[in-house]
């Protein structure tokens, strides 16, 4: 595959996805160094380890929540993911700050899953 079809895939995956893992990249044969690169170029942004969204597409708070929701299972897509729900959703003040609930605030991220989930970022917390 060239360059810029790699390219035209990326910004796909980015037009259906928003928030994309590596391992998405990696079911439609992009390969890793051409998400560096596009990093380092501008066109991609990193928004956790193995979780990237495209530049000027418009930065949400809920990004790096939806690229830990997402990191959760890396290599389904959200389609997937939603047709059979696998368990895993958000939870506690990070809930209650999506409902507009209170005066929460969305971080640290809170998630709740039918099994154990270990994650190295700070900024996650996950329950059973």
């Amino acid at each position: 595959m060239k360059k810029r079809d790699h390219i035209s895939s990326i910004i796909e995956i980015a037009e259906s996805e928003g928030v994309f893992t590596t391992a998405q990249a990696a079911r439609l044969d992009i390969p890793r160094d051409t998400l560096h690169d596009a990093c380092v170029s501008g066109r991609l942004e990193r928004i956790a380890h193995g979780a990237y969204r495209l530049m000027g597409s418009g930065s949400k708070e809920t990004d790096e929540l939806f690229a830990l929701w997402k990191l959760t299972v890396p290599r389904l897509f959200t389609f997937e993911r939603l047709a059979h729900w696998d368990g895993i959703c958000v939870g506690g003040s990070s809930a209650a700050y999506l409902n507009g609930m209170g005066d929460f605030h969305l971080s640290p991220y809170r998630f709740y899953s039918r099994k154990r989930i270990n994650s190295r970022n700070p900024s996650a917390r996950f329950g059973v």
